[in-house]
């Protein structure tokens, strides 16, 4: 995940100093939220680049077909549940 220590401060309302200190630590942390999130995960295998120019890479990760399979679900119920 990109920029995941700035979304924990975020979501902890701990400084970074703070997150760092969990990060290097040996032990598991386990925090609870006060307040339920929902965050949406996007796996992105084509982009535009700072020149303008679309970029496409393979799907290092294989989770094209899991990924397709779960858009169609969504459409499929957002489709049967007008």
């Amino acid at each position: 995940m990109e920029e995941a220590l700035e979304l924990a401060t975020l979501l902890l309302g701990w400084s970074r100093e703070r997150a760092d200190e969990a990060v290097s630590s040996a032990a598991t942390t386990a925090v609870r939220l006060l307040r339920p999130v929902a965050i949406r995960i996007v796996y992105f295998m084509a982009w535009v680049d700072e020149d303008g120019v679309v970029q496409f890479r393979g799907d290092v990760y294989e989770r094209d077909d899991e990924t397709g399979n779960a858009a169609e679900a969504e459409a499929s119920v957002a489709i049967d549940g007008q």
